[in-house]
């Protein structure tokens, strides 16, 4: 849009015909059926973020609208009225729909009737990475809740036990996952918001596979005011603490597992858990996500 504001007036229409009108109405369109499959993929979930995919698929479709007209109408003084006029929405075969453009149908789910938790992740080339929000079950106290912080993070969100000013005593968060084969131990990789430690001595979590072999685990105590940006420089969604551990598998579970984080204090934010059966690579996304069923 830079280059069309700072186009020579004689030269905006023909750019507009030849580059950014092509350009910005085939990403939309891609844009729009992203949201329809990511739409119909959620509902058949019971997840409430299809809504979320359901209105920006009619508002993909309503830019469509948008960009038609400005096309026919405003190009040229609308010299080319109406080339712009075929239907492009809605095939079934290869007759073009009646009646115009057809907006793909979308699904919503209602608050009542959406389905949290569930998720059930299997090892795909040594590794299961697993992003925070996706848990198999939790445990509140009835003043509190475990809420999802949307695009908070690297990768998907973040996932937080709130509000913060109340205790954390009797929570917990689990993440059930299969292996395709019975190692002795694995490595896990805990990836956690920089929340500086304002509680005195930081904060930490208790977790498990085994809830005979717990551990207790520093996340921020190293962080303070003064090394906060020359420790985890650069701000915002770059920044993250990594806590690594090895747990040794519980026998007799025939595959499947369930690690179990309880938070010791308030404020802790969980971005992703990665269980390395030694398939673990370094990636600045910390591994895209593992196949999953709920």
């Amino acid at each position: 849009m830079r280059q069309f504001i700072n186009l020579d007036e004689a030269y905006r229409d023909t750019y507009k015909q030849i580059v950014l009108h092509p350009i910005r109405a085939m990403a939309n369109l891609y844009d729009m059926y992203y949201a329809v499959a990511m739409n119909h993929k959620l509902a058949e979930e019971k997840d409430l973020k299809a809504n979320y995919w359901a209105d920006y698929a009619n508002e993909c479709f309503a830019r469509d609208t948008e960009y038609t007209k400005d096309y026919n109408l405003n190009i040229s003084s609308g010299k080319w009225n109406h080339m712009m006029d075929q239907i492009h929405i809605g095939y079934k075969s290869w007759e073009e729909p009646k009646g115009g453009n057809i907006k793909p149908s979308v699904y919503r789910v209602k608050r009542e009737e959406a389905k949290t938790g569930g998720y059930i992740f299997e090892e795909k080339n040594g590794v299961v990475a697993i992003e925070a929000e996706h848990f198999y079950e939790n445990r509140a106290s009835s003043k509190t809740k475990w809420t999802v912080i949307p695009d908070l993070g690297r990768t998907l969100s973040g996932i937080a036990l709130m509000p913060y000013t109340e205790k954390t005593d009797g929570t917990s968060i689990a993440y059930q996952f299969k292996l395709k084969d019975k190692p002795f131990s694995v490595k896990v990789h805990l990836f956690f918001d920089s929340t500086l430690p304002f509680k005195k001595g930081g904060h930490s979590i208790k977790a498990y596979l085994d809830k005979n072999a717990t551990k207790t685990i520093d996340i921020n105590q190293d962080l303070t005011w003064a090394n906060n940006y020359s420790k985890m420089y650069p701000a915002a969604a770059a920044r993250l603490v990594e806590k690594v551990e090895i747990f040794t598998l519980p026998a007799n579970q025939n595959g499947n597992y369930t690690l179990t984080i309880e938070p010791l204090d308030p404020g802790i934010v969980l971005y992703k858990v990665v269980i390395d059966n030694d398939g673990y690579e370094e990636t600045y996304l910390k591994m895209d996500e593992s196949p999953y069923k709920r």
